[in-house]
């Protein structure tokens, strides 16, 4: 049976995967899933040093700096010196990083909801139960038993 649930478990990881790509290509630039999933994480977070990133998005701390490089040359983030620690710097997102996050977001929320909307009442109260009773099994979110916010906070 475990089986099954990991093929399921596949199946909507895949299926979420594609309603982002499709949200993606919605937008005037077409940007990858790791500048997606930068953005993303830094919009939840407000700014951020290098190190702190890094370990957000389990990369590298070279990673992270490729990331901050290609975000700032597209203008939707920028480098601001530590008013804390004048050796380190925080990335802040521009207003243009933050439009084209919240943007996409509002787009996957459309096709999401477009998609769970094609189920009936019984089958979505029975999904958002077993995502709660998974996102409790896993302990992914010990404060919330919200799934939204724990994937929002995790830049997903």
């Amino acid at each position: 049976m475990i089986d099954e649930e990991i093929r399921l478990l596949a199946l909507i990881k895949r299926t979420l995967e594609e309603l982002t790509s499709s949200a993606i290509s919605s937008l005037k630039e077409k940007p990858s899933f790791s500048v997606i999933r930068t953005v993303s994480y830094l919009l939840h977070h407000q700014s951020c040093c290098m190190g702190e990133l890094a370990r957000g998005l389990s990369i590298t701390y070279p990673s992270a700096t490729n990331m901050v490089d290609v975000l700032v040359d597209k203008g939707w983030a920028v480098r601001i010196k530590s008013s804390f620690d004048g050796r380190s710097v925080e990335i802040h997102l521009t207003r243009t990083g933050r439009n084209v996050v919240q943007d996409l977001e509002k787009e996957r929320l459309k096709r999401l909801n477009d998609l769970i909307s094609r189920m009936d009442r019984e089958e979505r109260e029975f999904f958002v139960r077993g995502i709660r009773s998974f996102i409790r099994a896993a302990r992914l979110d010990e404060e919330t038993d919200d799934p939204v916010s724990f994937f929002r906070e995790k830049g997903l």
